[in-house]
């Protein structure tokens, strides 16, 4: 799901494991209303865990790593990866209906997280993290309890920076990575959701099982490439950042990044200056609880917060 802070519009899709047609996408308005709701044809059931928007069209996503369909029907859950079959983003307008979906097919992967995306003339260009190892190999041995590890594992599932360029006139796409660093969890200014941006700020995957993160790089995808970095401390793991857009700001980088960052002891949120991670946080504050690792996270500003109360209010009084 994603929030358009521009219209206050919250676009999302649901998906069934043993309902036809598998998949279905909507459109709820700043006022909690709904304002479209639609089907989406799929050829099984899948697994999506994200999506792109742009300020006309949401991108879906069939992705070939999915339950085995036989074990569902005996009420087994087991995940395959089908490489064999394309990886397909089915481009909706943001109103559109099922019959509107126009599908292109990429190279067969697996994705967790989407970075951003933006039309560019007759192309949607979108960034997101292709995994390499969407299903990693388990050595034999391995005892069940720890076979998660692998499975939780950006180590191991080692997704990479993809650029991704669908071209609504010709129908065609392309594909390519745009950085070597084994990251993921990205983080933007999301009042560029959806519109072109310059910088994400991706956190790079510890040498550790499980959703750990290691350290921050700020990628600029003007000149595509990283150009600020953090790295953690040993023994310090953080989870996905967020960035607080400074009261005031005018440029898109002009505020501050925050994440969990922690142990299995304790956990702090860190604060670092959006201009300037690599100098380090400007403040860290411990908490009296231990977060999980692998939590999202998201900001609101006290702005938004007023208003979505003042709404609350309203609607109940």
């Amino acid at each position: 799901s994603k929030v358009d802070e521009r219209t206050g519009e919250f676009l999302f899709f649901n998906y069934s494991f043993n309902t036809k047609p598998y998949m279905e996408y909507g459109v709820v308005g700043p006022d909690n209303k709904l304002i479209c709701s639609t089907e989406i044809d799929l050829p099984g059931p899948r697994l999506p865990h994200d999506s792109w928007i742009t300020e006309n069209y949401t991108i879906l996503h069939d992705l070939p790593m999915f339950w085995d369909p036989e074990l569902l029907k005996q009420g087994k859950k087991k995940m395959i990866f089908d490489q064999s079959m394309k990886t397909r983003f089915g481009v909706i307008p943001r109103y559109g209906s099922g019959k509107d979906v126009v599908w292109f097919e990429c190279d067969p992967t697996y994705i967790l997280h989407t970075v951003n995306a933006w039309e560019d003339g007759d192309e949607i260009v979108a960034y997101a993290y292709k995994q390499l190892s969407p299903v990693p190999d388990i050595p034999k041995g391995t005892p069940s309890v720890k076979v998660q590890n692998y499975f939780l594992s950006f180590k191991h599932m080692e997704p990479r920076l993809a650029e991704y360029r669908l071209n609504l006139k010709t129908g065609k796409a392309s594909e390519r990575f745009v950085d070597d660093a084994n990251a993921e969890m990205p983080a933007i200014n999301y009042r560029y959701l959806g519109i072109k941006n310059r910088y994400s700020y991706n956190t790079f995957a510890a040498e550790v099982p499980l959703f750990l993160m290691s350290g921050i790089q700020k990628f600029d995808y003007q000149e595509l490439k990283e150009v600020d970095r953090y790295d953690l401390p040993d023994g310090k793991y953080m989870g996905q950042p967020v960035f607080a857009p400074r009261v005031g700001s005018q440029g898109e980088d002009d505020g501050y990044l925050i994440a969990y960052v922690g142990n299995l002891e304790q956990t702090e949120v860190w604060v670092w200056r959006g201009q300037s991670i690599g100098k380090g946080p400007i403040a860290r504050v411990q908490l009296p609880l231990v977060v999980p690792a692998g939590s999202h996270a998201y900001w609101g500003s006290g702005e938004d917060i007023r208003a979505a109360r003042a709404r609350r209010n309203a609607a109940t009084a």
